[in-house]
């Protein structure tokens, strides 16, 4: 009996915040193997895009086709992701003389991008992680100029 009652307590007083699980993601049309894909979790409109404010950084290397990665242990909540194909490894994303990409990019919720567009803000890409284990794809984006 004692042990019920702890059972029932413990999941009054647990919040839900406490539910964490993995976030898998598929990185579909990486172009090729040179490189790596590097990526960034955020948290909220304030920190997104900056990588020194990212929840979690990610780098793998690269392959044609896709690539995934695993943030274990996430916490149920609202997140936002970038990711980039750093084909020379230099930690961050080519851009020409206009500030349009040279390498491939994506985001969460895949929004469209062109080089009018911009970069999407958060509330675009933003989703909802409920703390269970759950896949997530993210299509890799080339411009073409």
């Amino acid at each position: 009996m004692r042990l019920i009652f702890a059972a029932i307590l413990c999941s009054i007083l647990l919040p839900e915040a406490a539910i964490a699980g993995d976030l898998s993601l598929n990185i579909d049309g990486v172009r090729d193997n040179t490189g790596s894909v590097i990526g960034a979790l955020y948290v909220n409109k304030a920190t997104f895009m900056d990588k020194t404010k990212a929840y979690q950084l990610f780098k793998v290397d690269a392959a044609a086709g896709q690539v995934k990665y695993v943030v274990h242990d996430l916490p149920a909540g609202q997140y936002a992701i970038s990711v980039c194909h750093d084909t020379n490894n230099n930690g961050k994303m080519d851009k020409n003389f206009l500030g349009a990409p040279l390498e491939g990019f994506g985001f969460s919720n895949n929004p469209e991008v062109t080089i009018t567009t911009g970069p999407p803000g958060f509330e675009h890409v933003a989703f909802t992680y409920n703390g269970q284990n759950q896949t997530l794809s993210i299509q890799m984006t080339y411009l073409k100029f």
